[in-house]
């Protein structure tokens, strides 16, 4: 086949493709590593956290290409600690999937973020992080009844998470619990946390 008529192919398959298709194809070409991860720079054994299991190499890769902005590729390296439990434990594992309800945020699917965040509760159990995420997000959308769930889940675990309690403050307004509201930005402000924006918001909605 001459130059010419592979490229009258080309053309005629891109013009039979679907939008659909070629968003997913842009995706692919835009998502390839920027470069593999220099494995000969994984901490030597005495470098690592305490008690890390084997698989703690491919939390190490992710984290690299977390550096880099590379969200796709860290899904695909701390997979492993999930689907080699042998070589991971119930900490690495929830880590991995706090980490891709982070990365599907950052991706804009919303929808595999959540089920990331809910999994490793359900699967790990209690996680302020996750609890903290998962309340940012139902707050994002909108969802502020949930939210507060949420939070009370992190302030449970540590009544001095700041973040959990702006959080539950920020929620509370959304539902018009004025009162509620107005105990948590007291508590956050006993935190030494930043009340201004919340006490904004809190005398718009009494006045």
């Amino acid at each position: 086949m001459n130059v010419r008529s592979w490229n009258q192919c080309w053309a005629d398959c891109v013009a039979r493709w679907s939008l659909r298709t070629l968003v997913f194809l842009a995706f692919a070409l835009l998502t390839v590593p920027a470069g593999a991860i220099d494995y000969s720079k994984t901490p030597p054994l005495d470098q690592r956290p305490p008690g890390v299991p084997l698989g703690w190499v491919h939390w190490w890769a992710a984290m690299e290409y977390m550096k880099e902005g590379n969200c796709p590729a860290a899904i695909n390296e701390s997979s492993y600690l999930l689907n080699n439990p042998q070589f991971s434990d119930a900490i690495w594992s929830q880590k991995a999937l706090i980490l891709h309800g982070e990365c599907y945020e950052r991706l804009g699917r919303l929808d595999l973020a959540f089920k990331a965040y809910l999994r490793a509760l359900k699967q790990y159990g209690k996680n302020e992080d996750a609890f903290l995420r998962l309340g940012d997000l139902y707050l994002r959308e909108q969802n502020p009844k949930a939210a507060i769930k949420a939070y009370r889940g992190a302030v449970h675990m540590d009544d001095a998470n700041v973040r959990g309690h702006s959080g539950l403050a920020a929620a509370f307004l959304a539902t018009g619990q004025t009162q509620e509201a107005a105990r948590e930005i007291a508590r956050v402000e006993e935190l030494g946390g930043d009340v201004d924006e919340l006490r904004k918001q809190l005398s718009a909605a009494t006045n």
